[in-house]
């Protein structure tokens, strides 16, 4: 064989392999390409009927429980490290961290969040449940670089099956509640504190009211 001949034949080999190469289980998913409003995500002013008082610490006492409520939020845009905030009032809410690699539609398991009711500890949920709640919001955090909202990601992940608890400091990294855990996810992870008011806990709406956070969707 030529020389010629069996460096074409050695292309034609390289070609055909890449072709038949099996996509990670996450890509099957975004088939469709990039999501829609990645790149250019609209600036939703945040509403000011959510701000909480000026030095006024709220413990948020069932954030992570399911809202009583309804909204038609769209999961359209979401992507890795993106922060899903839930509302129901002043001291109820939901918060977590979007997984891209788990996404396959609302009912998917892909957001990180640590739960209230059984079994009370960091788990993946489904999207939807931030449709039981009177208002939801998508956040994302524009002066974080994408690999470190995804190394967010990845902290919350690292913490699947930890306790749930309400009580816990900040300072603490074994137990957790909802909002905690989106809020140090970015702190360990990206070097940001996105609790608006600084105290000792961080309330679903302190990520919200954060002005490092960016509101990219909106629903009621």
């Amino acid at each position: 064989m030529s020389i010629k001949r069996a460096c074409s034949a050695l292309l034609l080999a390289v070609v055909v392999a890449g072709s038949l190469s099996v996509s990670p289980a996450w890509a099957a998913g975004r088939a469709r390409g990039p999501k829609d409003g990645v790149g250019g995500r609209p600036d939703i002013p945040k509403e000011t009927c959510w701000q909480t008082p000026e030095g006024w610490d709220e413990r948020p006492d069932v954030a992570g429980s399911t809202g009583d409520g309804s909204n038609s939020l769209s999961f359209t845009s979401f992507d890795d490290g993106d922060i899903i905030v839930a509302i129901q009032s002043l001291s109820v809410g939901h918060a977590g961290i979007w997984d891209d690699r788990y996404d396959r539609g609302v009912s998917s398991r892909c957001v990180w969040s640590a739960v209230k009711s059984s079994p009370g500890c960091v788990l993946r949920e489904a999207p939807i449940k931030y449709r039981t709640y009177d208002r939801a919001y998508g956040l994302w955090v524009p002066s974080v670089a994408s690999w470190r909202r995804a190394s967010a990601r990845s902290y919350a992940a690292a913490q699947a099956g930890e306790k749930y608890d309400m009580s816990s400091s900040k300072s603490s990294q074994s137990r957790w509640y909802c909002s905690k855990l989106v809020w140090a996810g970015y702190k360990y992870r990206a070097n940001v504190d996105l609790d608006a008011n600084g105290g000792y806990w961080v309330a679903p709406v302190d990520l919200y009211n954060d002005t490092q956070t960016r509101c990219f969707a909106s629903a009621s």
